[in-house]
């Protein structure tokens, strides 16, 4: 493992190496890093740069075997450029003094749960994998060599990715989770319940989420209970979010995010789904995971709470540009398969983050 005391002198460029990346991808929220103090932007570049690239990787077009292995040998250079911290857990964190965070599994609909419920987990971890047998997953991401595989091109990114590693105590697991997440999109199997989809929206959504407070957080204290379990309704609303919007895209590859239970309740046949030409009642579908999502939003909200003034304005900026962008997209569910994909105009971007570039025009109380 290499030490972040042997990243000193290279930690000028890698800042900048990772802030470069992040204003080449063209991200509408790059912008509001600069709503942060130096030291957390510095760290969300690096987070933001780790992430770009492990989608890149999950993304390209090379052959799912060699994917495979090179998200694996990315979990290799992981473990090893940086150093660990915080709790070793994957996801919610068991607090000293505390029980276990469990998963909340209360607001999740009823219609379509297995018929045993939702059975409280030790961990998020004991949940395992819904695609995948943990133990072949496991032994997929733990076999991983770096060597090879193309990835020395990345080597700026992790001095700056350490450093904010070791500053915020995020948990390398979390980090982890972000390239699990990428590997089961190489074996797409549709989630069958909303369990399952909940599973996924954890390691592709909620993982980074959960890394996002460790940085913003006001004081040192780890994000524990209530908290934990209102970043991970927000990551589910917001990748519920992305799977409404991209329904018509997903299904010309092959894939179906949301749960298959609700398609049968709705008598949505998948293979016409999948053909772009929806049967039965699909635009109720639309509307029940909706509402779904603008539950979850209500929830996570109170995230705000334990963030730092500048971290709340960024936060606050995320949640209301992925709550209207919800809102849009169920305004215009009945193009959903036929129009380009939606999205927020120029001029609705500028003005969520003009309400938020000054304390004075900022507010943190709750959206109607």
């Amino acid at each position: 493992m290499v030490e972040l005391s042997a990243y000193p002198d290279l930690l000028p460029r890698s800042r900048a190496w990772c802030e470069q990346l992040c204003r080449r991808s063209n991200s509408s929220f790059f912008y509001s890093f600069a709503l942060l103090d130096r030291p957390r932007r510095q760290a969300m570049c690096a987070l933001y740069a780790f992430a770009r690239i492990t989608d890149d990787l999950g993304d390209s077009t090379a052959p799912p075997a060699i994917r495979r292995q090179q998200l694996a040998g990315w979990r290799t250079l992981l473990f090893d450029r940086c150093p660990p911290a915080g709790c070793p857990s994957s996801g919610f964190l068991p607090i000293a003094g505390s029980s276990t965070v469990e998963p909340s599994t209360t607001s999740l609909p009823t219609a379509c749960l297995p018929a045993e419920g939702l059975q409280p987990a030790d961990s998020f971890a004991d949940w395992g994998r819904p695609w995948e047998k943990e133990s072949q997953q496991e032994e997929t991401l733990a076999s991983g060599s770096s060597g090879g595989l193309g990835l020395d091109e990345y080597a700026d990114l992790w001095p700056a990715l350490a450093e904010g590693v070791a500053r915020y105590q995020i948990p390398i697991r979390l980090l982890e989770d972000i390239i699990r997440g990428v590997a089961l999109d190489l074996h797409h199997v549709p989630p069958r319940s909303w369990r399952e989809l909940q599973r996924y929206c954890h390691y592709v959504a909620s993982s980074v989420g959960l890394c996002c407070v460790h940085i913003w957080r006001a004081g040192r204290e780890t994000p524990a209970g209530p908290v934990l379990a209102s970043v991970q309704d927000c990551g589910f609303a917001f990748q519920l979010t992305n799977i409404l919007r991209d329904v018509a895209e997903d299904a010309r590859m092959g894939r179906i995010y949301l749960p298959l239970c609700e398609l049968e309740a709705s008598g949505i046949d998948p293979q016409r789904w999948l053909s772009g030409h929806p049967n039965g009642r699909w635009p109720e579908l639309i509307e029940r995971a909706a509402e779904e999502a603008r539950r979850r939003y209500d929830a996570g909200w109170q995230t705000i709470e334990t963030l730092t003034p500048r971290s709340q304005r960024m936060f606050s900026l995320i949640w209301r540009s992925y709550r209207a962008l919800l809102e849009q997209v169920v305004a215009s569910k009945d193009e959903l398969w036929s129009a380009p994909k939606i999205r927020l105009s120029r001029r609705q971007r500028l003005n969520l983050l003009a309400a938020h570039l000054l304390p004075a025009n900022f507010s943190k109380s709750p959206p109607p």
